[in-house]
């Protein structure tokens, strides 16, 4: 699953996770986006074409692109994020239409990132998928609560888990209530690595889990 971390344009350094909240970019994304013909528009444009340019290749092997760009933008510590839901949502619409229509890349399927409220919404025209990000203390939390907004503000759209610490409990989520269409255990200094190997062949031969193999292997 591709995920975008444009660099902020005019700024030389890239605007990564590990950077202190409020001191990701003093790039003004809503300035911008109102000031077509300026410079930093224009930069601005320039590298989302240069995202575009390596997406088309594989548009050409015919592969599909879970594609899931502007990441955790309702947290303000990405520039995407830093002034609001308002120029995010122009944003993510102008991404969506310059690469879809400008560019013909049907073959991504657009997955947003939520904290389960509708305000950052940029709209079912744009997206395919709603998707949170989740770092529970105890990872057997089957996240009831996101559960029940996510269905409630997005319920014309598959539901997934975009970044997990640690490996969802299929079966408990299930008794709970709770069906993600789908899963993804984020890599790092923590998670999967850091289960034993007996817990994780329990959680992913849970009988209503799917892995990316066993798919695979259905011919999909």
């Amino acid at each position: 699953m591709p995920m975008s971390m444009f660099y902020a344009p005019a700024l030389s350094r890239r605007i990564g996770a590990l950077n202190p909240i409020g001191q990701m970019s003093t790039f003004n994304l809503a300035h911008v986006l109102a000031h077509r013909n300026s410079k930093d528009y224009k930069l601005m444009i320039s590298n989302i074409d240069a995202i575009a340019a390596q997406l088309l290749k594989f548009k050409r092997a015919g592969i599909p692109v879970l594609w899931r760009p502007l990441h955790e933008a309702s947290g303000g510590w990405f520039w995407w994020g830093a002034h609001g839901p308002k120029p995010f949502k122009q944003l993510w619409r102008l991404l969506y239409r310059r690469f879809t229509h400008h560019f013909g890349l049907h073959n991504l399927i657009w997955v947003y990132t939520t904290s389960g409220t509708g305000k950052w919404f940029p709209g079912n025209r744009f997206v395919d998928i709603a998707g949170v990000d989740q770092y529970p203390k105890d990872m057997r939390d089957p996240l009831v609560g996101l559960w029940k907004n996510c269905w409630r503000n997005f319920p014309r759209k598959l539901l997934a888990v975009s970044e997990y610490g640690g490996v969802v409990d299929a079966r408990r989520e299930f008794q709970f209530g709770v069906y993600w269409d789908y899963a993804i255990s984020w890599s790092g200094y923590t998670r999967p690595m850091h289960i034993s190997r007996r817990l994780l062949r329990q959680l992913y031969h849970r009988s209503n889990m799917l892995t990316y193999v066993q798919v695979k292997q259905l011919g999909y």
